[in-house]
């Protein structure tokens, strides 16, 4: 057994609003189905996994057989680093003899350490990450912060559009989307360089009730929404489900995803050269090399001015406003709320595109990766963009209560970024820690999104064929 030890300790700040929810897990997969066989099993001596810095730890790493025993054939290999580039243990374990196998260690900063454990020659079990906090609200973006011009830009964006691209709001009724209590319509909005933003809006049919909270969604990343979800408050509630993407979404999943193909083929010559994992990702990367070309440009600006137009509506409640994203969603809903100051409440579930800048000190990028991926000779040009898009320059801009879900086995949308990014956040502020979870849908997303309107707890949503 080896004992972590790192320089320069800091004493340990607790916020008062770093209230915790936490979910004590087996391993990642015991969540979404029946865990494979073997099972990896990561428990620390304290369930919150949480620790003040330089605090000593006990991590036990189990493998289980199919029959819930321990297994003692075949080795492990096992790491532990700070999400990051330090690593703190690199071992191989014979589990005749190391099942269960203890690790002892720490951290003397503000950060997280993260246990990974690879079941060698046995490809159908996924490798089981368990992530560990150390005075987590110490952890600071890895930019130092935005450019002093980002607010000046961001305005200016905001007004030349308005100036230069009408609205053009166009609605369309989808009357098999409908029903007695509910209206629900396909929206779409002009943006910069001739495109548009769709989404679907749902309104409560009976007008005399009103006026309605509202609510509002940015998907994650993927095709998006190809239509419509029947929610068991939409006769009360107002909800604007919304892509980042410039396609008429629709009719049906395989023509949404045809329609994304379709898209990402028009990026292909832009992004060559850039390390991809599949064409799945080009929109992602292009136009990386400046602020203004780059890909999530039009649509932020785009989707602010839908989030307006709906509230110019008079069945519209404007004081009870409520976002809630995941992944792409929770990232761009930092820039949302932070560019539109009109939400009373958001919902942030491991938020995408903060700390885009981490690895100046040393930690994993979260999700897109943009510096990691770029083309040499672009990173330069790359580290400039990025800093007009990260979700953690936004979050000091959010003047709304938040809540924010974070999951410490998160390698995606790494849990050190996303408490960089909450820790700037500077109106009422909740995190939520999922312990053990990993980049996913967890339940406390949906259990957390009826708190946006203090609205009672909803069943699943549905989805509805046009």
């Amino acid at each position: 057994m080896k004992k972590a030890q790192l320089l320069n300790p800091k004493s340990y700040l607790l916020t008062p609003h770093a209230a915790v929810l936490c979910l004590v897990l087996a391993s990642a997969g015991l969540l979404y189905g029946a865990p494979p066989a073997p099972t990896i099993t990561f428990l620390t001596d304290r369930p919150s996994a949480v620790y003040a810095c330089g605090e000593e730890i006990t991590v036990t790493l189990r493998i289980n057989d199919a029959q819930g025993g321990l297994l003692k054939t075949g080795t492990v290999s096992f790491t532990v680093d700070d999400f990051g580039t330090n690593r703190l243990a690199v071992q191989k374990l014979t589990l005749a003899h190391d099942n269960p196998f203890v690790w002892r260690g720490t951290l003397h900063h503000p950060g997280f350490l993260r246990c990974r454990a690879v079941l060698d020659g046995q490809k159908k079990v996924k490798p089981a990450v368990y992530g560990i906090a150390f005075d987590p609200c110490g952890i600071r973006l890895g930019s130092g912060g935005p450019p002093p011009d980002f607010d000046a830009y961001w305005r200016g964006e905001i007004a030349r559009l308005d100036r230069e691209v009408p609205l053009d709001a166009r609605v369309t009724r989808l009357e098999s989307a409908c029903t007695d209590a509910t209206e629900v319509s396909l929206v779409s909005f002009a943006t910069f360089n001739g495109k548009r933003m769709y989404g679907f809006l749902s309104v409560p049919a009976d007008r005399s009730r009103g006026p309605f909270p509202v609510r509002v969604t940015v998907p994650w990343a993927g095709p998006g929404a190809h239509a419509p979800e029947a929610r068991p408050d939409d006769d009360r509630v107002i909800t604007l489900v919304i892509n980042i993407h410039d396609f008429e979404p629709g009719p049906d999943a395989a023509a949404q995803r045809r329609k994304y193909d379709e898209q990402n083929r028009r990026y292909a010559d832009d992004v060559a050269g850039i390390k991809l994992n599949s064409a799945y990702e080009n929109h992602r990367y292009a136009g990386y090399t400046d602020r203004t070309t780059y890909f999530y440009h039009d649509p932020l600006l785009g989707i602010r001015r839908a989030v307006l137009w709906v509230l110019e509506r008079p069945e519209a409640d404007r004081t009870r406003v409520g976002y809630f994203g995941r992944s792409q969603g929770g990232g761009m809903g930092m820039m949302l709320t932070a560019l539109t100051p009109v939400f009373s409440r958001a919902l942030f579930c491991q938020p995408a595109m903060a700390d885009m800048l981490a690895g100046r000190v040393g930690r994993r990028v979260s999700w897109p990766m943009l510096m990691e991926r770029a083309r040499p000779e672009d990173r330069a040009a790359v580290a400039v963009t990025v800093a007009y898009y990260d979700a953690g320059h936004f979050a000091s801009r959010v003047r709304c209560e938040c809540r924010v879900l974070i999951g410490f086995a998160d390698e995606a949308c790494p849990p050190p970024s996303v408490y960089a990014a909450y820790n700037e956040l500077r109106g009422p502020k909740t995190i939520l820690h999922d312990v053990g979870v990993p980049h996913s849908n967890p339940p406390s997303y949906l259990q957390n999104q009826a708190w946006i309107l203090e609205l009672p707890t909803q069943a699943t949503p549905k989805k509805v064929t046009p």
